[in-house]
C-alpha cells in the first residue's frame, strides 16, 4: 500500500499498519464495528472506505470509443492514485473474507464427515440459503440423524412437520 497524500494537507487516515490490522480483524470473523474498533476508526469511516474502494473505476470497467474495453498495462486494472489505498484496503479485505469463509467451511465439512449433524445442517444451510430448497422436513431428518425407513416413524416426523390446523 503506498504512503498517498492528498496534497498539502495531513496524511490519509488509512494506512498499511491500520489496513493490517482491519484485515486481520476481518480474517478472524469479526463484524464491521469490532474491525473498526481494533483498527481505531469509526465504524462510518471504515464502511466509506470500503464502499470508495469497491466504486473506484477501473481500466478494465471503462470502454473505449470503439466500445471495447480500455485495456490497461497488464498489471491489472488502473486505478486513479486519489483511490488506490481504499482499492487496496477493499481488495485485501475480499480477499480476508473469502480465505476466512473458505477455512470456516473446510472446518464444518471434516465435522460433517465425521458424522457431527449439526455441522451437516450448517452445511445444508449454507448450500442452499436464499435458494427455497432447504426446507423444514430436511432440517428434522438431519437434526435427528434419522431415516424414515420404519413407516411409523416416518408417519410420525410427517406430523411433526406439517402445520398445525387451529381447534
Amino acid at each position: 500500500m503506498t504512503r498517498a497524500r492528498r496534497g498539502p494537507g495531513r496524511p490519509l487516515l488509512l494506512n498499511p499498519e491500520r489496513q493490517a490490522r482491519i484485515v486481520e480483524a476481518v480474517s478472524l470473523g469479526a463484524d464491521r464495528a469490532t474491525t473498526a474498533g481494533h483498527a481505531g476508526v469509526h465504524r462510518a469511516t471504515l464502511l466509506g472506505w470500503l464502499a470508495r474502494g469497491a466504486a473506484a473505476p477501473r481500466v478494465d470497467d471503462q470502454v473505449g470509443d470503439d466500445g471495447e474495453p480500455v485495456s490497461g498495462s497488464g498489471a491489472g486494472p488502473a486505478v486513479d492514485a486519489a483511490d488506490q489505498p481504499y482499492v487496496e484496503l477493499h481488495d485485501a479485505v475480499t480477499r480476508a473474507e473469502a480465505a476466512r469463509d473458505l477455512r470456516d467451511l473446510n472446518t464444518i465439512h471434516q465435522a460433517a464427515a465425521a458424522g457431527d449433524w449439526r455441522a451437516a445442517e450448517a452445511n445444508l444451510r449454507m448450500r442452499h440459503s436464499g435458494s427455497g430448497r432447504y426446507s423444514p422436513k430436511a432440517e428434522l431428518s438431519v437434526n435427528h440423524g434419522l431415516q424414515a425407513a420404519d413407516a411409523g416413524l416416518k408417519t410420525l416426523l410427517e406430523q411433526l412437520v406439517a402445520p398445525r390446523e387451529e381447534p
